[in-house]
């Protein structure tokens, strides 16, 4: 009787959640079984998605625009905002034009393309991860000889490299919506660090955030990290159907 006055109460739970997530087109393996568990466990919770960078996603929380937030890298600590990883990124190869000298090559080392322009996202957009990675850099030996912004946030690269520039991956990322004559390498390197963040406000006043963190962590727990997820915004929207 506890088990079906529980799952009753469940079922009447009521309310909006606004929820932020980095792309469309990755983490998909994992967006959309949070959202089916938290419509089966909750079918009257409307769901609101907004497909932002991690800095508007930030920024929305901390102005109460969004409850939670799937983003890359962690907050500033200014924004005295709550964080804990969901999923690891680590970024383990480069993407390259089709052109380039290493094109062919079934892998590399990170220091065969260190000569070469290196692509990365403005650091405004987020300093913390932008810091990271070419901290991580550094550690390997590497100092970029040039820094060009054909990258988003979300390390979706936007144009096709040119100059025989690079930018860094991974094989979940590099799997969806890459430039045409863009190839993928992975590199012999230790992985570099990079992660999918759940995100929300550290004094949350609403009873509905820590329901869906609850999920999400189930969710965490029990997909595995995949080698070429499904994607597609269309699986998120199909996840939820009361989602808008």
């Amino acid at each position: 009787h506890a088990e079906q006055r529980a799952r009753a109460a469940e079922r009447d739970v009521v309310g909006r959640l606004a929820i932020g997530y980095i792309r469309p087109d990755a983490h998909v393996e994992l967006l959309s079984p949070i959202l089916r568990a938290l419509h089966e466990r909750y079918p009257s919770l409307e769901l609101s998605l907004s497909y932002m960078s991690s800095s508007d996603q930030w920024r929305a929380i901390r102005d109460w625009q969004l409850d939670v937030g799937l983003a890359y890298g962690s907050p500033p600590a200014a924004m005295n905002l709550a964080w804990e990883q969901l999923q690891d990124s680590s970024l383990t190869g480069v993407l390259v034009a089709d052109d380039h000298p290493l094109a062919t090559a079934p892998s590399v080392h990170l220091s065969e393309v260190a000569s070469f322009p290196f692509m990365i996202f403005p650091r405004e957009l987020n300093p913390g991860s932008y810091d990271q990675i070419l901290d991580s850099l550094t550690e390997r030996g590497i100092t970029p000889t040039a820094i060009q912004e054909g990258v988003s946030m979300s390390l979706n690269v936007t144009t096709r490299p040119r100059d025989h520039a690079w930018t860094l991956s991974n094989h979940a990322l590099a799997s969806n919506d890459v430039p045409a004559r863009t190839v993928f390498r992975p590199f012999e390197d230790d992985p570099i660090p990079f992660w999918l963040a759940l995100v929300w406000r550290r004094y949350e006043e609403s009873p509905l955030v820590p329901l869906f963190l609850a999920v999400a962590r189930e969710v965490r727990d029990a997909v595995p990290p995949p080698e070429q997820p499904v994607s597609g915004l269309a699986d998120l929207r199909s996840a939820a159907p009361n989602a808008i």
